[in-house]
Parts: structure tokens; sequence; C-alpha cells
């Protein structure tokens, strides 16, 4: 499966889960108006412009309209991507009556978005709730025109693309087996043909078009595997059972929603008082915080972070950051890489952040968390600030005086970018830990001789590997090398990886 996925994700790294998305979705849409052109849809190429168009300014009107009244910044990304799926699954208008419930329609999107929310993050995805209520309200029907086989190749491709940059592969297989198998269970039990009705379902069904754009919405779906998968069973049970009103895809989607939201983490608000940002490291910047109250969550979870500030660039305001502080110590730490050139937006605001500001917290989730066997051995293999989990798994092991074996291998550029370094030796005192530099510029000789990860390296420390849990964490293509340099290896008993894509 990974030497399957590994060259997407490659593909993917760079950009944000925000213009993955936009970029899949301008796809399909573009698509739509050049076969519309052609002649090959139902709808001219004229209704299909005024319909987008019309879905477009609504929400970006609306979005504005409801930044200014909450006093909050309005996420461009997100109100397009919002306004794309509508455009592909809303009937489109063909006069001004038509074209008003859409704008009305989109509208109510865009309203979900402020209205229906806990701790700053949506409970229902915008989408399915402006496409039920505008059913319900008359305002326009949930056609789901996107599903027509002329589109399903482009869906696929748009498709393939989101589920890889979320990584959510478990939670959108699981959806599709139950949606399919809920599907044959039915056909089968009212005598229609099972091929037949699993053909329909594929071809001419949103299925593929739900599954890896709707359903994969981060900010609405579980945070950790189990509990999306238990989500993605019951939306695809409800959404293939043919039950009255349930049944069609946005409310089975909605009831998803409000699974996950009573699977999720919902504690108090997660508010922090700001006591610090300093550069501890060249380029590098942590931030230490004192919640407001207690915030649960396991070390090597993560949190997502809100950080609203002037002059939004297209990256938005919002980041997942490991946590590197461990639950029982009293600041919370969060630690980032800043660019010297290009750095985003959000980054400049982050390095910025002044003592008593108070920064908001949107959830915790993340299953890179240590394994429940306390004898087997750990390896932790991190790159650049990927050891920010590692600190926070070391802190809570130091704890509870952990008495397990631990080999840390941290791979820097230079050994001054080595963050943490006086926390982690200090660490040797309480664990059994075995700390590895790997330092690759050239010029330092502070660690193992200027090179990368290897098997050589591992065997060097460890020869015989098939009893460790292996954990690695960093930037996306550190941690597909090393995951390679285990693939020719003896094998570890698990392999569990964390990487940094700039969601």
């Amino acid at each position: 499966m990974y030497k399957i996925t590994r060259p997407l994700e490659a593909l993917t790294n760079s950009l944000t889960m925000y213009q993955v998305t936009v970029y899949a979705l301008c796809l399909i849409v573009v698509t739509s108006l050049l076969l519309s052109a052609l002649g090959e849809l139902g709808f001219s190429i004229g209704t299909l412009i005024g319909t987008l168009g019309v879905v477009l300014a609504s929400s970006y009107a609306t979005s504005l309209l409801f930044s200014w009244t909450f006093g909050t910044q309005h996420n461009r990304a997100s109100g397009l991507i919002t306004a794309l799926i509508l455009y592909l699954t809303l009937a489109p208008g063909e006069n001004a009556v038509e074209l008003l419930n859409l704008a009305l329609v989109s509208g109510i999107a865009v309203a979900s978005k402020y209205i229906f929310v806990w701790r700053g993050r949506h409970i229902f995805n915008p989408a399915a709730v402006a496409l039920t209520l505008g059913s319900l309200l008359g305002l326009s029907a949930s056609f789901w025109w996107v599903a027509t086989p002329l589109l399903l190749p482009v869906v696929i491709v748009a498709g393939i693309l989101i589920v890889t940059k979320t990584r959510r592969y478990a939670m959108v297989s699981v959806f599709m087996l139950a949606a399919l198998g809920i599907s044959a269970v039915v056909a089968g039990y009212s005598g229609f043909p099972i091929y037949e009705a699993l053909r329909l379902d594929v071809l001419s069904g949103p299925l593929v078009f739900f599954a890896a754009v709707m359903l994969t919405e981060p900010l609405t779906s579980p945070s950790t595997k189990r509990s999306q998968l238990l989500y993605a069973g019951l939306t695809g049970a409800l959404y293939s059972a043919q039950l009255p009103f349930l049944s069609t895809p946005s409310v089975a989607l909605l009831a998803g929603n409000a699974a996950a939201f009573l699977l999720g983490n919902r504690a108090g608000a997660l508010r922090m008082r700001i006591k610090d940002v300093q550069e501890i490291a060249p380029g590098i910047y942590e931030l230490r915080a004192l919640p407001l109250a207690r915030i649960p969550y396991t070390a090597g979870q993560y949190i997502e972070i809100s950080l609203p500030h002037a002059q939004q660039d297209a990256r938005g305001t919002r980041r997942i950051f490991s946590l590197a502080s461990a639950p029982g110590e009293t600041y919370i730490r969060l630690t980032t890489k800043v660019p010297a050139e290009k750095a985003s937006s959000f980054k400049k605001a982050f390095a910025t952040l002044q003592p008593d500001t108070i920064v908001r917290g949107t959830y915790v989730g993340g299953d890179f968390v240590l394994p429940s066997d306390e004898d087997a051995p750990i390896i932790l293999i991190a790159g650049g600030i990927g050891i920010t989990p590692f600190r926070s798994m070391i802190a809570q092991m130091v704890h509870d005086t952990d008495r397990r074996k631990i080999t840390l291998f941290y791979i820097a550029r230079s050994a001054d970018t080595m963050i943490y370094r006086e926390y982690l030796d200090n660490a040797r005192s309480t664990l059994d830990i075995t700390i590895v530099p790997i330092i690759t510029k050239p010029s330092d000789k502070s660690g193992e001789n200027n090179t990368n990860f290897s098997q050589e390296t591992l065997k060097k420390y460890i020869p015989d590997i098939s009893h460790h849990y292996v954990y690695i964490s960093g930037p996306p293509t550190m941690v597909d090398a090393v995951r390679t340099e285990l693939s020719g290896a003896q094998k570890p008993r698990r392999i569990t990886t964390d990487y940094f894509t700039g969601y």
C-alpha cells in the first residue's frame, strides 16, 4: 500500500490541504464546463456558468458579512471549497428565481460555519447543511449531478489527490465497504440484481465524490483512527440503507457528523494565555502558553490552533501543531520553523505573538502515541522539528519513570538546529535512552559523520529491530526516506509515522 501511495504523497506534500482540495474541485468544475460546451451534459454552458457565478458570489459576500458580524476573518479557501461543492451538487439555476434560491442556499452553507460550531470548529459539513435545508425549504433540490459517468474518471483523480493529502485511506475504505455492503444486502432483500445495484452506485451515484470530498473534511470528521472508522461505517450504512430521509447523502453525512462530534473531545474551550514566544534555534520558534482550563490530551498528539491575523494569505488562520509538552507539564509547548523568506502570514503572526495574548485551539487528536506494551523497546526517529512529539513522549516517560529501552535517532542539518537537546540529555538520568544525533550538513562533525539515516546506522546501535516499535516524525520527504530504508531491514513490530504537511 505504501509503495503505491508514496509517489502521490510526494506530489501533494508541498501543498496545503485547502490548496489540494481547491485544485481538485476546480479540475472537476473545468471538466464539467468543457463537457457542457461540447453538448455532453444535460445543462447548457450558460446555465452552469450562471450557477457557478452565483454560488461563488453569494458564498464570498455572506462570508464577509458573517466574519464582520462575528468579529473574525473569513477563510477564502474554505468558502471557495463549499461553493464549488454546491455548484456540483445543486440543481443548476435556469432563471432569476432559481438563481436567487441558489444564492440563499449558498448563504445557508456559510452561515452554518458560524452557527453550528463548538470551540470554533464546525459540527456539520456546511455543504451538507445547505443541501438538506435547501431541499426542506423548497429552495433548491439536491441534484448531485456530479454523479455522471462522464465525470467519474476526473472525480476519481480528484478524489485520489484529496484522500492522499488527508491520509484518510482507511476511513474512505471503510465507508465504501459499508455503503456497498449495505447496498448489496438491500438489493438482495428486495430482489434487485446485486451487480446492477453496485454498478449504479459507483457509476451513476455520488458515492466516490461523497467519500473523497465530503466525508474526509477534517473539521467535521474525527481526529483519531478508531473514531474515524466508526464514523465512516455509520455514515456508509446510512448512505445505502434506503431509509426514508436519513439515507439521502447529505442527511447521512449530517448524522455521521453528529456521531463524530459525540465521539470526539468535547471538553471545555481550548484556550491558552501566551507566556512567551522565543527563537530557540535559528528560524525555530517555541510558544509557551498556560491553559485557562485543563486541556486533555495524550503525549504525542497534536492540537489545531486558530490564529486570526491581519493580511491573511491563502494558507488561512489554522494550523496543526504536535504538542511538545506532556499532559502533566505546566505550560503547553508548540514549536514551528519560520523560514526567513516566503513565510506564511500565519507563521509570521505566530512568531510575533505577545505575552498575555489569548490563543484558541479547536481540537486535539492523533494516533501518534506510545504503545500500550510497556515492556517492548522503542525506536524514535526524528527529522528537524519532528522532535516535538518525541519531546512530549519523553517528558511523559520521565514523569512515569518508564523503564522501557528507547533509542532516539535525531536527524538535523546542523547541531545548532537540534532543539531540546539539553532536555533530552537530562532525561538520560531517569530513562534507559540512547540518543544518536545524525548531522547532514557536510561541515558539521557533531554527530554521526555527515550522513542521513541508513540501515547501517540502525544496525550499529540496534542489531535486531524485530521486537521494537518504530516511530518516525518529521518532514514528509524525510519520513518517506526513512520508511524506505526500514523496508529493507528486519521488520519491526510496528511502524508509526507522523508528518508535517502544512495543513
